[in-house]
């Protein structure tokens, strides 16, 4: 016995409800960065390239996020 699905879509739900919380994760971080007080360059917080730190913590939200979608 199958079990009945309401809409052929229904497994997507949760996929696209987890894509849209990233997004609003990365607009809330991308906004508070613009947004707080500018500091020393001594006091600024870049990666050895020049790319700053919370990049780099996006990449790793979005790389653990990824691992617990996919694994």
């Amino acid at each position: 016995m199958l079990p009945a699905v309401v809409d052929k879509l229904a497994p997507l739900w949760p996929f696209i409800g987890i894509c849209i919380e990233i997004v609003v994760l990365i607009v809330i971080i991308i906004i508070y960065e613009k947004r707080k007080p500018k500091l020393d360059d001594a006091d600024k917080d870049v990666m050895q390239d020049g790319t700053p730190m919370y990049v780099g913590y996006l990449l790793a939200l979005l790389t653990e996020l990824l691992v617990l979608l996919v694994g």
